[in-house]
């Protein structure tokens, strides 16, 4: 979306535009709050979509929502077909073809259109990728709603979605394993409402929006559900607190977390300060929602970079992935992240989480190692500092990293592992430099009298994803602040 959740609750009647068609049926409101639109049938705000704390204002779906299906393949790469769910010859004269490898429909979402960045990456890249009917849907332009309207209106618009896939289904043989849906957002919703109707082969959930979203039941947002396999990322997951505009909850069977789901590298500015010197209309949606939108940019890299490969880990949470406590590919414990991702036949039905790292800039995928510390065993008192190390290859070095979490005590004879990156054009690692700074406090002013030194054990065990460990060695086994202790290769 947009700005961020936030930004809309603070400004309620902040309002888009909304494509207007023709052939949707025409709206016939009940006293009794539901909209019945056609054949789209009847909506309503009761049961599992009433909840007066995550949903305190609570709108009927318009009938009235307009979208726009614009078609493109192989064979008409410059000039889209457009298709109209309510008239087969609009499909019949275009470039659709059911024999294609399959049926990729790609959904924006909040303040956004077809034009957003990422469709405007992915489909061309799609088409050089595979033979696919290609479908952007627009649900941008028309009647003017709020937040609160839009996230109501992904009802109507996973409806038409839904129309257009049976109608393909039906009507020119689609096979309904071979669509794909790929939705942003709210675009991500628009997806599992579009295949609670139509059970199709993949949902793919970019971010999926969390206000009005997060922990309500399946039937109201993304679900395993919806799809034969459905896979989500989520780049922003804060909560409404923090400005967030996705959600943490699981919402596939295959769940991304890249950089643990929430603050994306290179995207470390203010939202408050954007918010002081940007319109939130308009073409600021980038600047207001950086890792928000990251999610599709790291998608359409997966397209875009085929060689680039993201490589992630199950594991129970991003902190213990980063502690190295599941660096293993073993009993099928990673996954490739993107457009390719293997789906074994024994996990289809289960929901798993994955974490990886990535840079900060195209392409973003980045080799994972796992680097082991010990410290000796000396009658010193336990230390507390940062621990920085730097990656070092033939011609290459990394930026300092920090190892672990912040500050943190550093206790002699203990051993401690965490997982750094680096692009995947690094090359072998050839030696790591570790140094580290104490952490000075005002509640131990006497501290800043003594001198402060780590033993180390002279061995670092590296470990680059499903390779076996290797060994480096140093001849510098204590270190005072800011010096540094060189590991190299054992050859």
């Amino acid at each position: 979306m947009g700005p961020s959740y936030a930004a809309a609750v603070l400004v309620i009647l902040l309002k888009i535009r909304c494509f207007t068609g023709e052939h949707l049926p025409a709206l016939r409101q009940t006293h009794g709050g539901i909209n019945c639109c056609g054949d789209l049938g009847c909506f309503d705000t009761d049961g599992a979509f009433e909840d007066i704390l995550k949903r305190p204002i609570n709108v009927l779906p318009s009938c009235e929502t307009r979208l726009k299906l614009s078609l493109k393949t192989q064979d008409n790469v410059a000039k889209a077909d457009i298709l109209d769910p309510y008239n087969s010859a609009s499909i019949n004269a275009s470039n659709f073809r059911a024999d294609r490898e399959g049926t990729k429909i790609l959904i924006h979402g909040y303040l956004d259109t077809e034009n957003v960045r990422w469709m405007s990456l992915m489909e061309p890249k799609l088409l050089l990728h595979g033979d696919f009917n290609v479908i952007r849907v627009d649900w941008s332009a028309g009647i003017e709603v709020n937040y609160f309207q839009a996230a109501a209106n992904t009802r109507i618009v996973g409806a038409v979605v839904a129309r257009l896939i049976s109608t393909l289904h039906s009507k020119f043989g689609q096979d309904l394993s071979t669509v794909h849906i790929i939705g942003h957002s709210l675009g991500a919703h628009v997806a599992g409402y579009a295949g609670e109707r139509m059970k199709i082969g993949r949902i793919t959930g970019l971010d999926p929006a969390g206000l009005y979203f997060k922990d309500m039941p399946p039937s109201v947002r993304l679900d395993p559900s919806d799809a034969d396999l459905v896979d989500t990322v989520v780049t922003d997951g804060r909560d409404l607190l923090q400005l967030g505009y996705g959600s943490m909850q699981p919402m596939g069977h295959y769940n991304f977390f890249p950089n643990g789901g929430q603050g994306q590298p290179g995207c470390g500015k203010s939202l408050w300060s954007s918010l002081m010197t940007l319109d939130i209309s308009g073409t600021s949606s980038d600047a207001l929602g950086c890792s928000h939108f990251r999610a599709p940019i790291l998608y359409a890299d997966t397209v875009a970079n085929p060689t680039c490969t993201f490589t992630a880990v199950q594991c129970e949470n991003y902190e213990a992935f980063r502690r190295g406590q599941c660096f293993s590919c073993d009993n099928d414990q990673c996954q490739v992240f993107g457009l390719d991702v293997d789906v074994p036949v024994s996990l289809a039905n289960q929901q798993r989480s994955y974490y990886f790292v990535t840079g900060s800039s195209t392409p973003f995928c980045e080799l994972l190692y796992r680097v082991t510390i010990r410290q000796a065993y000396k009658l010193q008192s336990t230390e507390k500092g940062i621990m920085k190390i730097q990656l070092h290859g033939k011609s290459k070095s990394s930026s300092w990293i920090e190892y672990g979490s912040g500050s943190s005590e550093i206790v002699p004879g203990s051993t401690s592992t965490y997982v750094v990156s680096v692009p995947q054009s690094f090359g072998p690692v050839e030696a790591v430099h570790l140094t580290w700074e104490y952490d000075y406090s005002l509640l131990h002013p006497f501290a800043w009298l003594s001198s402060h030194t780590l033993h180390l054990e002279p061995r670092l065990e590296l470990t680059l994803l499903q390779h076996p460990p290797v060994a480096m060695t140093t001849d510098t086994t204590e270190i005072g602040e800011k010096m540094t202790a060189i590991f190299k290769l054992n050859r």
